[in-house]
Formats: C-alpha cells, sequence, structure tokens
C-alpha cells in the first residue's frame, strides 16, 4: 500500500468515531535518502488535528489501533476548545504526530523474472 494511500484511508477508516478528524496531513515532504542502509519499509510522518469530547477522543484513538497498517503515536497534546460550553463534556482540540509504516511492494521487473523462472 503506497504512503499516499495511507493518508487517503485514514479519515475512512476513522469516520464511525464522533472524533472530527480537522487535518490529516504531512508535516514536511520525503527527504531523499542519504547513504541509509536499505530497508524492507517506507514511513511518512502525519499530523493529524481532531476536535471532540475526551470520550470521542479514546475512541478515536482505539480505532487507529484498528488501522490495517502499522501506526506509531510519536507525540499527543490535548487542549481545551477556545469555544466556551456548558456542556458536561466540554470539546478539547487534539494534535496527534504519527509515523506510517507500510512494506515496500515488489517491482514489477522483480515479479515478472520471478515468474519467468518458475514457468
Amino acid at each position: 500500500m503506497p504512503l499516499t494511500t495511507v493518508l487517503e484511508k485514514l479519515p475512512t477508516k476513522t469516520r464511525n468515531s464522533a472524533a472530527k478528524p480537522l487535518v490529516v496531513g504531512s508535516p514536511r515532504e520525503a527527504k531523499p535518502a542519504t547513504e541509509k542502509p536499505a530497508v524492507p519499509y517506507d514511513s511518512v510522518d502525519i499530523n493529524i488535528e481532531v476536535e471532540g469530547t475526551y470520550w470521542t477522543t479514546v475512541k478515536f484513538l482505539e480505532m487507529l489501533q484498528t488501522f490495517p497498517k502499522m501506526l506509531a503515536i510519536n507525540e499527543m497534546s490535548l487542549r481545551p476548545s477556545c469555544t466556551a460550553t456548558t456542556a458536561a463534556s466540554p470539546k478539547l482540540n487534539v494534535q496527534i504526530a504519527v509515523k506510517a509504516v507500510v512494506t515496500k511492494g515488489k517491482s514489477k521487473s522483480k515479479a515478472a523474472s520471478k515468474n519467468k523462472r518458475g514457468a
């Protein structure tokens, strides 16, 4: 699954949560690899901003646990929403820094040569 697909699926995977994702995106463009050993995965940093009550935020985080790709929450901050309410459960603004990890797919040329050898 390409990393762009992870960014597309994150809002749809968590849409049943009452917490509303406001922003889902990468904080910076991917930097070209500079002399790093080859790894079998790609990763991307994603910033998510969510607004909801404490319990809807908890439910949103639980839904992230069931996301089909590995997500690591690196940082999270919770702040009361700027809107003053007298509700029993005030709104929170939650910012989450996530790292998404996906395995690299085999290139078509490698898969084609493997099929030729097996035939």
